[in-house]
């Protein structure tokens, strides 16, 4: 009678366990289905429209003025931004540097009427002549002395282009002139100028170099013709 009153409780309480289950499952797949509509509704449904910027209004600009670059407001009494698209100020151009005259002296004596230009020219010529005069001295002594006759023109302007070269140029130009003599005393050589300049110029004789007037000159070269 035992065995058969357990039996019965055994059965009674695994009824009641399955039908607990059952319920349990079934508020289960309710509460799963009830948050998947939701969040099936939530997904459908439109986000909120954002609200728009409010209009311009007519206490931000009194005077009913367009807003321009650099001016937002319109308010005329603002100057505008440069950096904002107003007009840029205008910028100073740098002044190009005049070019300097390298000479300005002999620049000065070119713009005259010609005289002081003459003037500064002579006195580099004459300055040339002397040292021209002087080398060319050693050289007519020294080819006389070992020839034992004076080089003519040719043989002097021949033998001195190379080292004194002033002296074949000069001749060219016609400012040194060579006499050409054939004996040692004389004038061997003399500025072309001595003849016309009322000072005279520098001669070339035996002695050495020296000054003569033109009346000198002309004396000397009359003397060894």
């Amino acid at each position: 009678m035992r065995v058969l009153l357990v039996i019965g409780l055994s059965l009674g309480l695994a009824s009641g366990c399955k039908k607990a289950m059952d319920a349990l499952d079934k508020d289960a797949q309710v509460g799963a289905d009830e948050k998947s509509k939701t969040l099936q509704e939530y997904l459908r449904t439109p986000p909120p429209a954002q609200p728009s910027a409010p209009p311009m209004m007519a206490g931000n600009n009194p005077q009913g003025n367009a807003p321009q670059a650099g001016n937002p407001t319109g308010n005329p009494n603002v100057r505008p931004n440069p950096v904002m698209g107003g007009n840029p100020p205008p910028q100073q151009q740098p002044t190009p540097p005049q070019p300097m005259n390298p000479n300005p002296g002999i620049g000065a004596a070119q713009g005259g009427s010609g005289g002081a230009a003459q003037a500064v020219r002579g006195a580099v010529r004459r300055t040339v002549s002397a040292n021209d005069l002087a080398n060319l001295r050693i050289y007519i002594e020294s080819a006389s002395l070992a020839s034992g006759s004076m080089p003519g023109p040719q043989q002097i302007l021949a033998d001195v282009s190379r080292d004194l070269p002033g002296v074949v140029k000069a001749v060219q130009e016609g400012s040194l002139v060579l006499t050409g003599i054939r004996q040692r005393e004389g004038v061997w050589a003399y500025e072309a100028a001595a003849l016309s300049q009322a000072n005279g110029g520098m001669v070339l004789t035996n002695n050495g170099v020296e000054r003569m007037s033109p009346q000198q000159l002309q004396q000397a070269l009359q003397l060894q013709r």
